[in-house]
């Protein structure tokens, strides 16, 4: 309620000049009756209708701002849903992936030791074939011996060389002819090379 305006005694004055115009004074008086007018209509209102109505005013406020904080929860929860839910598919697709990789290098690296045997397996063979083919091809290659003149195989020829280096060594056949038994020749304590260089000094 608007309190109302102090009263105010007018006593209105003739204007210095006689036309349509109004004394500073009047137009001043007629603003103070129009405004206790406005005052008194403002004071006729009921205040308890306009208290009710800023009371539902204030209650649809609150029911609204109630409706946006349910939406928003809403879309928040929905939204942390879709969040959980990317980041355990991202992090599921990550595992997978890792295992993928970490299974095709452990492929690979079967593959790779495979390989090798198997590239380790064919060199050795291959050796083996080259060895035995030279030796095959050596066996039947036949050279000159100087000291005889005759025409003998490359194992003669070694044979005949070593021995001109082992002139004490025994033959089987003078071995024979010594007669030792096993356990006698045991007893010798001597080594092939020894036999081979010295078995006639050896073996008496």
């Amino acid at each position: 309620m608007i309190s109302p305006l102090p009263y105010w005694n007018f006593n209105p004055v003739l204007p210095t000049v006689f036309d349509d115009s109004l004394s500073y004074l009047e137009m001043v008086s007629k603003l103070y009756y129009k405004l206790e007018e406005v005052i008194q209509e403002v004071n006729d209102i009921d205040q308890d209708a306009i208290e009710q109505a800023l009371n539902d005013m204030r209650a649809e406020i609150l029911k609204f701002e109630g409706q946006v904080q349910e939406q928003y929860n809403a879309l928040d929860a929905k939204f942390q849903a879709q969040y959980e839910e990317l980041n355990n598919s991202v992090i599921d697709l990550a595992d997978s992936v890792a295992s993928s990789v970490e299974e095709l290098d452990m492929k690979i690296h079967n593959l790779g030791e495979s390989l090798k045997d198997i590239m380790d397996l064919k060199i050795e063979e291959n050796n083996e074939y080259i060895f035995e083919s030279i030796a095959s091809e050596i066996i039947g290659i036949k050279v000159l011996n100087y000291f005889t003149g005759e025409k003998v195989t490359v194992q003669e020829m070694f044979d005949y060389l070593a021995q001109l280096h082992a002139t004490d060594g025994i033959t089987v056949t003078e071995l024979i002819t010594r007669q030792k038994t096993v356990n006698e020749l045991i007893a010798l304590n001597f080594t092939y090379e020894q036999l081979a260089k010295n078995g006639k000094n050896i073996i008496v």
